[in-house]
């Protein structure tokens, strides 16, 4: 799979290293962008928090 925004944009094919978690577009590290969240998982007992790594595009994490 290749970077969705590099031939968008008409440059040279570039092979994707991650997936949009917003529209699912192949993406190369120079187009990722990365936030953390942190989620909240209500269990038996004590209430636990993760943080977890998303992943989107540019289009994405503007929007």
């Amino acid at each position: 799979m290749s970077c969705h925004e590099c031939a968008a944009r008409g440059g040279a094919p570039r092979p994707a290293t991650a997936v949009c978690s917003g529209c699912g577009a192949g993406t190369c590290p120079e187009h990722t962008h990365e936030t953390v969240d942190v989620v909240r998982v209500s269990s038996v007992g004590n209430p636990v928090e993760r943080r977890t790594r998303r992943l989107t595009c540019t289009a994405c994490s503007a929007g």
